[in-house]
């Protein structure tokens, strides 16, 4: 009697636990969400350290991704890579006609997504002071810092900090 009981309740049990229990909209929003961050990853040899989201209501507010850049790169090289990530991602979510029911807004704008980019050197190391560290965009504005690494610290502490809006930087890059 066991043995029959193990032969139904295992593969019950095995099967059961692989169910997919999201929504259509999560389903979605991790499928457009892989979609970008390969394009981007690709297109602009970065790599990913993390990413997610907001759906607070059911609908998507936000998409959040950060990644890592490897070589030295000036605040105009910085500028125009964080913008063109931004816009790429943009129009792999904006051009996706099975996410725009579950978008809080449609089209998403620049402010809908936070972006982050640690840079490293070539070799993988710690840049600090007087190079660009970190970049990120969030709810339309644009922060580039200079970093200083501590060895009591886990983060690193910021040491110098320039800002501007999407729009600026979208702007800056058209002047050029």
């Amino acid at each position: 009697m066991i043995s029959i009981l193990k032969i139904f309740l295992i593969p019950i049990c095995f099967f059961g636990w692989f169910k997919d229990n999201r929504s259509e909209a999560e389903k979605t929003f991790d499928q457009v969400l892989s979609q970008g961050i390969n394009l981007i990853q690709k297109k602009y040899n970065l790599e990913i350290l993390g990413s997610g989201g907001g759906m607070p209501d059911g609908f998507i507010h936000n998409f959040n991704i950060s990644f890592k850049h490897y070589g030295v790169l000036p605040i105009e090289k910085a500028r125009g890579l964080l913008v063109n990530v931004t816009t790429d991602f943009l129009q792999v979510v904006n051009s996706n006609p099975k996410i725009r029911n579950y978008l809080y807004t449609f089209p998403f704008k620049g402010e809908d997504i936070s972006l982050m980019i640690l840079i490293k050197s070539s070799d993988g190391d710690d840049l600090e002071d007087p190079f660009l560290g970190s970049m990120c965009q969030c709810r339309g504005s644009i922060r580039y810092e200079t970093l200083k690494y501590l060895k009591t610290n886990l983060f690193p502490k910021t040491i110098k900090q320039t800002s501007e809006t999407y729009d600026e930087a979208v702007q800056i890059l058209k002047e050029q």
